[in-house]
């Protein structure tokens, strides 16, 4: 289990919204941080009707580059 909710808190006014603060162990979160995608497997994707770029490392907008990525890594696999 990557998430723990031990610390979860509700406020509900003006509308419902939670907060789970930690969501993560440092350790847990700190082997994300090492396991992210390298930045050579994002790619840029242009055609948002505004100014700049966005980059993306998805399943919709990088399909394969994002199934390889997943399944070379043990920890973001389990994720």
């Amino acid at each position: 289990m990557f998430f723990s909710y031990d610390h979860l808190t509700f406020r509900y006014e003006p509308f419902p919204i939670g907060l789970a603060k930690p969501l993560m162990d440092r350790e847990t979160y700190r082997s994300f941080v090492q396991e992210f995608p390298p930045p050579e497997l994002f790619q840029s994707y242009h055609d948002l009707g505004k100014p700049g770029n966005k980059y993306t490392l998805s399943e919709r907008e990088n399909p394969r580059a994002y199934r390889d990525f997943v399944r070379s890594n043990p920890l973001w696999r389990e994720f």
